[in-house]
């Protein structure tokens, strides 16, 4: 076996997209990954379990999260669909991270990301988020360490306000890391990370391409102050103590996903083809065959809805887009042409309050020497975006050869 083979590195057991659960230590051909385990701590997993076996899964695996109080049917889905996914992320080349999020400080967003992060890795341990202008750089250099660490989780604690990392989205969308300099040397590191991304923030609000990269798992304890409840147990010492025993509940129901045929459920890919048809049609399975409410679980929804449907909801930049648009086109009138020579105009009068609000938003707010040109660089940036409804077109050049634009209806 070369290094070049070597995927990455498990402590327990996993499945793969190609049905098979991976249950024996040594070095899997089929995904490259290698499963450090004990000979002792292999599980036996049965090829076509029944459903109390897969009942008796679900709530060995849900235990660590089992106090936790989710804010709806979606976040519990997320949450379940977070906690198969990152046993099974060596075995997936890409995977969305998760953002655990809550109205409030002390609701336990944190003790739920690190109990997720302790499953994979087998200890306790987060990171501090780093915001400003360096942050592009510390996420970069914080990547090809665990790239080169072999490491299998990244937590990110407490994020606070607008998120957004273009490093980030990147290793999301790819798995890998491409081209990034070590930290204290000329060379530089290519290669895959199969990392768990995890991210803890109260009401998180995340750009566009981070909104749809991330599941959001909302926990809402419906009272002013959180930290006074109690748990009963450490939900990361849990998921520490009983890591073999979540894995292999894991690896259980994922062969009944299997045995029944690994239907292929829900509306599109989420921007993750393998994950979805594995981890997010497991879940929806398990919710169309009643397993969760059963499981006691309760009932679980889609864990892409967040990113099928409010990625970019909390993108400062969506919204002021939207805003615009529907500014200009109550101004010209939809379908009618313009160009950026009469949107300074409105700007430069003030008026309408909308548009020239969303233009602020773009050309920045303390600024008024604003050009046609700079203008029309912002409605540019932003064509053909598809925002409540409306978009913005390019449609041609006029005689005097300016760009001329039209919001249409989607």
């Amino acid at each position: 076996m070369s290094f070049r083979e070597l995927a990455g590195v498990a402590t327990v057991p996993y499945a793969t997209p190609n049905g098979e659960v991976v249950t024996r230590p040594g070095h899997h051909q089929g995904t490259g990954v290698f499963l450090a385990l004990a000979p002792e701590l292999e599980p036996n997993i049965p090829d076509s379990p029944t459903r109390g076996e897969v009942v008796g899964a679900l709530r060995q695996l849900w235990r660590p999260w089992s106090s936790f109080r989710f804010a709806g049917d979606e976040d519990r889905g997320a949450m379940l669909a977070t906690i198969i996914g990152a046993t099974c992320r060596p075995a997936l080349p890409t995977a969305p991270g998760t953002m655990f999020d809550a109205p409030v400080q002390g609701s336990g967003k944190t003790l739920a990301a690190e109990a997720i992060a302790a499953l994979v890795r087998g200890r306790r341990g987060v990171a501090p988020w780093s915001g400003g202008s360096g942050a592009e750089a510390e996420m970069s250099k914080r990547l090809v360490a665990l790239g080169l660490e072999g490491a299998q989780a990244l937590l990110l604690d407490n994020i606070k306000g607008h998120f957004d990392s273009n490093v980030l989205a990147a290793y999301l969308t790819s798995g890998r890391i491409e081209g990034e300099r070590i930290l204290g040397g000329n060379s530089t590191f290519s290669g895959e990370a199969r990392l768990v991304v995890l991210g803890t923030a109260n009401n998180a609000n995340l750009s566009r391409d981070l909104g749809r990269r991330f599941l959001k798992v909302r926990i809402d304890t419906g009272t002013e102050t959180p930290q006074a409840l109690r748990f009963g147990f450490d939900p990361v010492e849990r998921a520490i103590v009983e890591r073999q025993a979540i894995a292999a509940g894991v690896c259980a129901v994922m062969a009944g996903f299997f045995a029944a045929g690994s239907p292929a459920l829900g509306t599109g890919e989420a921007g993750f083809p393998a994950w979805s048809r594995m981890i997010r049609s497991c879940v929806l399975w398990l919710q169309g065959e009643g397993l969760t409410e059963e499981a006691g679980i309760g009932h679980t929804g889609d864990p892409a809805a967040s990113i099928l449907e409010g990625a970019g909801a909390d993108d400062p930049d969506q919204a002021a887009l939207g805003q615009l648009l529907e500014g200009l086109g109550e101004t010209f009138g939809l379908g009618t042409p313009f160009t950026a020579s009469d949107v300074l105009k409105l700007w430069s009068a003030a008026q309408p309050t909308g548009v020239v609000e969303a233009l602020a938003e773009f050309l920045g707010a303390g600024k008024r020497d604003h050009s046609a040109l700079s203008i029309g660089r912002a409605l540019g940036n932003r064509r053909d975006r598809i925002t409540g409804g409306l978009v913005l077109r390019a449609c041609g050049k006029d005689r005097d050869k300016k760009q001329v634009w039209a919001v249409v209806e989607a």
